[in-house]
């Protein structure tokens, strides 16, 4: 997994600047179950605030779990905007700033929880985020498993850990570009090179942009192990984006 260095930053165009009005554009995600049913993922606690150029998503304890599909037990509390970021021939560049804070304080450990910034590509099961936990950063890069859509022997997971956070709350400048000419997804954090993927496999139309409070806890003998008495807060500014 290679990584390049920093490359002149473009001129950014404002996605979302954030206020009260905005979020109406916002809400809980939900994907089939495969049954027929549809699985949200919203935390009945959830508490979202935006307001002059910033959004707080907080959860004080997470609540929600799934005992046998991994994707529903990840997200507890889970925003998409309904206005994709299309993707042309030339690529496209997302930024954003976001800090976190676990409660209780984060430890070294992604499973029991984060804050993230999500680009996804439902088409293909494509997920390009931006992760803190108040502790540390990293971007991630994978294609999930989703039950009758990707098999398991399907799915991969790129992740690549950035600068740490000085303090919980810390907020970190993500960036990622997108180029499907080179099949090549890219990331940065705060200016530093943390992630290249080359060889992306599928040629991705649009992006769904996301923000979420996340576990990465594996699924034990039919058991969620993601609930553990915790819970996260996230704090996101403007989003912005070019495309070439």
């Amino acid at each position: 997994m290679a990584v390049t260095q920093e490359s002149p930053k473009p001129a950014l165009t404002a996605f979302e600047s954030w206020s009260p009005a905005s979020l109406a554009r916002w809400s809980p995600a939900a994907f089939p179950t495969g049954d027929g049913g549809t699985w949200t993922w919203a935390e009945p606690g959830a508490q979202v605030h935006a307001e002059a150029g910033r959004l707080v998503l907080a959860v004080p304890r997470f609540t929600r779990s799934h005992d046998t599909v991994q994707i529903f037990d990840n997200p507890k509390h889970l925003l998409a905007c309904r206005d994709p970021i299309p993707v042309p021939d030339g690529g496209v560049e997302v930024e954003v700033s976001m800090g976190a804070t676990m409660h209780p304080a984060a430890g070294e450990d992604w499973d029991l929880g984060f804050a993230s910034f999500n680009l996804m590509d439902f088409e293909h099961g494509l997920i390009l985020d931006g992760l803190a936990d108040g502790t540390r950063t990293a971007i991630l890069f994978e294609r999930l498993h989703v039950p009758g859509m990707i098999p398991e022997d399907q799915a991969w997971t790129a992740i690549a850990d950035g600068p740490r956070s000085p303090r919980p709350g810390t907020e970190h400048i993500f960036r990622f570009r997108y180029e499907p000419a080179e099949r090549r997804a890219r990331g940065w954090i705060d200016g530093v090179p943390v992630l290249e993927v080359k060889g992306v496999p599928f040629r991705i139309t649009a992006f769904t942009p996301g923000i979420g409070v996340i576990t990465l806890a594996r699924i034990r003998d039919g058991r969620s192990q993601s609930l553990r008495d915790q819970g996260c807060t996230a704090t996101v500014g403007a989003i912005h984006v070019v495309s070439p």
